[in-house]
């Protein structure tokens, strides 16, 4: 297997164009779940069997946000095999998901529908399978199953799973992408931050990368970080990009440079988690131990509801701040001149209280 299959641009326009002799599959993500009570974010990974795989996230706030949209381009190499698998979350946690795997059709544009359902919400499938409607099926995608691509892209409804329709007069909902519809609209960032015209979807991606940001145009996502640490000492480090992760048992997170650092701390047994020139939101409720470091004008938040011990050590370049209600043992360290205590037993330091 070649190590220059494709690259993946990932981009929020679909209105602007096609470019002639583009090899990709444009992944189309919709859900039946209300959104977003139980299901508010969606994560799309692309991998092949050789390189990294590529991971990218956009938040789902109401039915306006969907479906998502993910362009996977190939720039050289060979078709196949492709494999995406797309996640529904709900505060992190993946509610559903279903994953395809398939070989480009050369010098083609082609769809792919991945839809999130609910009744495979608690439905696990075997080795080589995934749920859709009507239980479990087999993950490869022939070329028939990949739809050809018309413009514009539209929902043949208003509700979630409408369909696809490129035909005159049925423009009943949002553009799929959520993005601009005409050239009149402001398209907003490229998905993958790279710094591309968001009005087209840029055949020029570097061939053997996975170029992968996030659907609604944010910070970068870490890629190949695993969703929970934890188990057995386990660690993670998120690198100067954005990530959400789970700390279970005793468990070490490092977010350094990251401009969103998102740590699930509930219930952990021993947490030791450091936030370096980041933004970091740690939840510890219900957790045994967790101590979190704050330093290099990091930006720190840790709640601690019915923690057993729970601490923040914050250097003089840092702003932290501590909710303390129903922990046991909570402080707010390394403040110069102490913390500052603030209504709803909440500790800040280098900050104003909330």
């Amino acid at each position: 297997m070649s190590r220059r299959l494709f690259g993946a641009l990932l981009a929020l326009s679909l209105a602007a164009g096609c470019t002639a002799g583009v090899t990709e599959v444009v992944v189309v993500v919709d859900t039946d779940l209300p959104v977003p009570s139980q299901l508010d974010a969606i994560a799309v990974t692309v991998s092949e069997p050789v390189t990294q795989p590529s991971r990218a996230f956009g938040a789902v706030t109401g039915p306006a946000d969907l479906p998502r949209t993910v362009g996977v381009v190939r720039s050289g190499g060979a078709l196949g095999p492709v494999t995406v698998r797309a996640e529904g979350l709900r505060a992190g946690r993946t509610v559903v998901a279903q994953e395809a795997r398939f070989d480009f059709v050369d010098g083609q544009t082609r769809v792919l529908r991945l839809d999130l359902l609910a009744e495979c919400a608690s439905v696990t499938c075997g080795a080589g399978q995934t749920c859709a409607r009507g239980g479990c099926r087999a993950v490869d995608v022939g070329p028939d199953d990949l739809l050809p691509y018309e413009e514009p892209l539209r929902r043949r409804d208003a509700g979630p799973l409408g369909g696809l329709d490129a035909g005159p007069g049925r423009d009943a909902g949002p553009a799929m992408d959520a993005g601009a519809r005409d050239a009149g609209e402001d398209a907003g960032a490229p998905m993958d931050a790279g710094g591309r015209d968001a009005g087209r979807r840029d055949a020029g991606v570097e061939a053997g990368t996975v170029d992968a940001g996030t659907m609604d145009g944010g910070p970068r996502r870490c890629v190949g970080l695993p969703g929970t640490c934890g188990s057995a000492g386990a660690s993670c480090l998120c690198d100067s990009c954005a990530c959400d992760v789970q700390c279970r048992s005793n468990c070490e997170v490092s977010c350094v440079s990251a401009p969103s650092c998102g740590i699930d701390a509930r219930a952990s047994t021993n947490a030791d988690l450091r936030c370096e020139a980041s933004t970091c939101d740690v939840d510890a409720t219900g957790a045994t131990r967790v101590r979190l470091r704050a330093s290099a004008s990091a930006d720190a938040t840790l709640r601690c509801g019915s923690t057993a011990s729970c601490e923040l050590a914050c250097d003089a370049t840092s702003a932290c701040l501590v909710e303390c209600a129903g922990a046991t043992s909570c402080d707010l360290t390394g403040c110069p001149g102490g913390a500052t205590s603030c209504p709803g037993a909440i500790l800040v330091c280098g900050r104003a209280c909330p």
